[in-house]
């Protein structure tokens, strides 16, 4: 009976629940492209962000999968346009009820669609990458097994790529660092 109880505790000290979020958020990516003809090329591109969060609670540790389709964003002052998608597995450690930090490690992918003014390409230049980063932010609100999360994160990756050989004037492209600033609804089972 004793070695039953004890089992009993331990599973219980390592319990764990799944969970599901929505993340709706902002994304920037920053961009610098050398060009033959006219040098250094930089620029921040934004827009929307949505993704699919699945992952497992520990205690004070959650552990999650996170899937970005591709989706647009742009420089809309230069009339550029990006796809950029991108997945990754995060962790998150809750430093109190309400506050986390944690790691992020992921690839991710930058399609330049438009250059400057609107230029368009024989094959759109593509840089991808590793990234790795931090994630922090805050439990805002539960209720029930409903929650609302909200968070931000910086990524970095080296993202140097040499430009396609169709498109020659693009010597290389580089798409980093990016960030999201997210709200996430949770549902956790």
């Amino acid at each position: 009976m004793k070695y039953f109880i004890i089992a009993l505790l331990s599973l219980n000290l390592f319990s764990y629940s799944p969970f599901a979020e929505l993340r709706v958020g902002f994304d920037a990516w920053g961009k610098t492209v050398q060009h033959k003809v006219n040098g250094e090329l930089a620029g921040f591109f934004i827009g929307p962000g949505f993704g699919l969060r699945l992952g497992m609670k520990v205690q004070k540790l959650d552990f999650y999968l996170e899937l970005n389709p591709k989706q647009n964003v742009e420089i809309s002052s230069a009339n550029e346009l990006a796809k950029v998608k991108s997945y990754s597995i995060n962790a998150r450690y809750f430093l109190s009820d309400k506050i986390f930090l944690g790691p992020h490690i992921g690839h991710a992918s930058f399609e330049l669609e438009k250059g400057p003014d609107g230029i368009r390409f024989p094959v759109n230049p593509e840089s991808s990458s590793f990234t790795f980063g931090l994630i922090g932010g805050a439990k805002l609100m539960s209720w029930k097994k409903f929650y609302l999360i909200t968070d931000a994160l910086l990524a970095l990756g080296p993202f140097n790529d040499d430009g396609p050989a169709t498109t020659p004037p693009i010597e290389s492209i580089n798409a980093s660092p990016h960030f999201k600033i997210n709200l996430n609804i949770g549902y956790q089972f």
